[in-house]
């Protein structure tokens, strides 16, 4: 029921890692769209969530933009993950994608 085309929200939150850094990220995300994905598993028929924000620490900004794909009524787990961080001069610093192998509901 929270999957809805249109839907917005913000989250903020805190990071310490392992050496003792800790960051902020602040982000706004919503539900951008419904489209199908194929993955190696499947075909899904997703909703497709972006986030875009900012991870702040020691006055050092990067930006984070994200897309998770869901599709609730086949599968209880992300489809598809993409996760691009860049500096405040658009240089890219990290880049990953995921996607669903094979699933099996219990």
């Amino acid at each position: 029921t929270d999957f809805i085309v249109g839907k917005r929200w913000n989250t903020r939150f805190h990071i310490i890692e392992p050496s003792g850094r800790e960051s902020v990220v602040d982000l706004e995300l919503r539900v951008a769209d419904r489209e199908k994905v194929t993955v190696p598993a499947a075909t899904f028929n997703a909703f497709r969530i972006e986030g875009r924000g900012w991870r702040t620490d020691s006055g050092i900004n990067v930006s984070w933009n994200l897309k998770t794909w869901y599709a609730p009524n086949q599968v209880r787990f992300e489809v598809a993950w993409e996760f691009l961080v860049r500096t405040s001069g658009l240089n890219t610093v990290f880049s990953q994608r995921r996607e669903l192998a094979a699933f099996r509901q219990s």
